[in-house]
């Protein structure tokens, strides 16, 4: 496998970071963000973290509220001006390498921003939410009460791992339309 790492060249960094954010059109954590820059075991995360930071401070990144409550971040369109003056820095195997990580890293972040799942009280009771969307509004939304609290999470475990199924599921009941005999 190539080694990419950067060592302490945090100005490489920040273009690359504005290289992948090119390819990512939704906003993304900082962690998701690391899963795709972060592409072999030689770049630092510290120096990934910092380069970062300060893209968003002279708003070459946008870094705004979550819906989990942690930031996330997009390419400003300073930032996009930047990269494609600088983007000739990075090494042509860098960028073939970072757009193949892309490919493979972000339909795992979308299918996960689009399932949610949680556990809530009502009451005495414990009951796990369990939601897929299309991005903003809801495509099935199932509320299920539980026995126990650790009973609720395991559904909200088994949902993540199995949404297309049970969707598909749900979906094909209410569809059936043989009769039975």
């Amino acid at each position: 496998m190539p080694r990419y790492g950067f060592k302490d060249n945090k100005e490489t960094m920040k273009i690359f970071v504005l290289f992948v954010m090119r390819h990512i059109l939704e906003p993304v954590t900082l962690e998701e963000m690391s899963e795709i820059v972060l592409i072999d075991d030689n770049m630092n995360y510290f120096l990934f973290a910092e380069s970062v930071a300060e893209l968003a401070e002279f708003e070459l990144l946008l870094k705004e509220p979550g819906k989990g409550g942690g930031p996330v971040y997009t390419l400003s369109p300073r930032g996009y001006n930047v990269l494609l003056a600088m983007e000739r820095k990075l090494s042509y195997s860098l960028r073939r390498a970072a757009q193949e990580t892309v490919l493979e890293v972000l339909p795992r972040l979308r299918r996960k921003a689009r399932i949610r799942t949680e556990v809530l009280m009502r009451g005495e009771e414990p009951m796990a939410r369990l939601v897929i969307t299309d991005g903003q509004d809801p495509v099935l939304h199932i509320e299920l009460m539980s026995v126990t609290r650790e009973r609720a999470l395991k559904m909200c475990d088994t949902f993540r791992h199995n949404a297309e199924a049970v969707f598909d599921g749900v979906l094909s009941l209410l569809l059936d339309t043989e009769e039975e005999n």
